[in-house]
């Protein structure tokens, strides 16, 4: 909706009799309150509409608690809900006299930060959704009765319906082979890697190895690196640098897709139950049609990979 008077002109054809007026408090709570759309008008919307802030949490105190709802004209639909016919508008919050954005609506806090993401020039868009908090289920039964009650729930990509212990085997050209395992008693979280001279294992809470000097190395000396990545102390703050600069990030995407395909591969071999082979080149399961559909899922409408 692009203007009050459109705002207006709509409710009229709609036979709408009240007016939703709505905000968002400093905790994520919805607050409204109601009045006769005769009570609206083009000016409404300049000059806010007046409640006591006395009454939201962490707000206002009584003696100085007169606010603004200021309406937006973009957020106006007919609430399909209401007995009524009733006009939806969510609002912003101003200070009287000065209509002044008022420092803890979250609404006007979220476009302040906006405007601040704008001059920065890390970005012109700023995202917002809602953390959908539902589960989709693929059989719930339950029952209650005078002698006893129960309920059960499944989903096939529940945690416990994931493997616990597993143990895959890839092996590479060269000789070269990894195992991913979880859940045995003699393998340690973390890293392992094994060669002709001894064994390194690294964890994030720690380092260990079968030779006692490589113990007691705190790093490799320059020209003993295959390869030396230049050094971040905060990743988050290295991914936004690295927006602004256009320079690759200190953890490359290609390695992270690569990194992650002999899990993905792994799973597939699990849930066919067979050895699978994969061409690293062209990144595809080699001769097995069924693995294959695996690789990828059907994609809900109306999305789809560019």
């Amino acid at each position: 909706m692009g203007s009050p008077k459109q705002v207006l002109e709509l409710a009229r054809k709609q036979g709408a009799r009240m007016v939703d007026v709505k905000f968002v408090d400093t905790f994520g709570t919805w607050q409204h309150f109601t009045l006769p759309f005769s009570e609206l008008n083009e000016d409404s919307f300049s000059d806010g509409l007046g409640f006591d802030g006395s009454s939201i949490r962490g707000w206002k105190s009584i003696e100085a608690s007169d606010m603004l709802a200021m309406p937006d004209p973009a957020t106006a639909f007919i609430d399909p809900f209401m007995a009524e016919s009733t006009l939806s508008l969510t609002c912003t919050i101003a200070e009287t006299g000065t209509k002044e954005a008022y420092t803890r609506d979250p609404r006007g806090l979220a476009q302040r930060a906006e405007k601040y993401l704008i001059s920065t020039g890390i970005a012109d868009t700023a995202v917002f959704g809602p953390e959908a908090e539902f589960f989709i289920f693929d059989n719930v039964q339950f029952d209650s009765k005078s002698n006893g009650t129960f309920y059960s729930v499944d989903s096939e990509e529940a945690i416990w319906n994931t493997a616990t212990k597993y143990r895959i085997n890839l092996k590479y050209p060269k000789d070269v082979t990894m195992t991913i395992a979880g859940g045995h008693s003699d393998i340690k979280i973390g890293t392992k890697w094994i060669g002709t001279d001894g064994w390194v294992w690294v964890d994030r809470s720690g380092f260990d190895a079968s030779n006692s000097a490589w113990k007691e190395m705190k790093q490799l000396e320059d020209n003993q690196r295959k390869v030396k990545l230049y050094e971040s102390a905060n990743h988050y703050h290295n991914f936004l640098d690295c927006v602004k600069s256009r320079n690759p990030t200190i953890t490359p995407v290609e390695t992270a897709h690569h990194s992650a395909i002999p899990g993905h591969l792994g799973l597939i071999a699990m849930l066919v139950g067979r050895k699978i082979k994969w061409d690293s080149k062209k990144e595809r399961i080699i001769g097995d049609e069924e693995a294959s559909k695996l690789l990828t899922r059907d994609y809900r409408a109306p999305w789809k990979l560019g």
